[in-house]
């Protein structure tokens, strides 16, 4: 099965809607990061949802795997943008702190 035939034009316009709002969602400054995938897979089976219970011809179990599958795939969009940002600065998010300072202040 072709994933792209399979998410359709309902799985573009959920991914649209899930990565604006994630977008959004990351700029709160109070939420943290490791909630956005959860965020989006949830709003992705939310909006799935309402997509096969207002659409008649849509199966609803259908299109809540396409919703869960088009806010996964709008978290991995998102990862793609940023890792790729990421290799050409030469940014790591990860930091090392000095504990020399903390080991000599022990010693003494």
């Amino acid at each position: 099965m072709d994933v792209t035939n399979f998410l359709g034009s309902t799985g573009a316009i959920i991914m649209v809607v899930v990565y604006t709002v994630c977008a959004a969602v990351k700029m709160i400054p109070k939420v943290p990061d490791w909630i956005i995938p959860i965020v989006a897979i949830c709003l992705g089976a939310i909006i799935g949802t309402l997509f096969g219970v207002l659409v008649p011809e849509n199966d609803v179990f259908q299109t809540i795997l396409i919703g869960v599958l088009a806010g996964g795939s709008a978290v991995g969009i998102n990862q793609v943008v940023k890792q790729s940002i990421n290799r050409d600065s030469g940014d790591t998010t990860e930091t090392t702190e000095d504990t020399s300072s903390e080991t000599e202040s022990e010693d003494k």
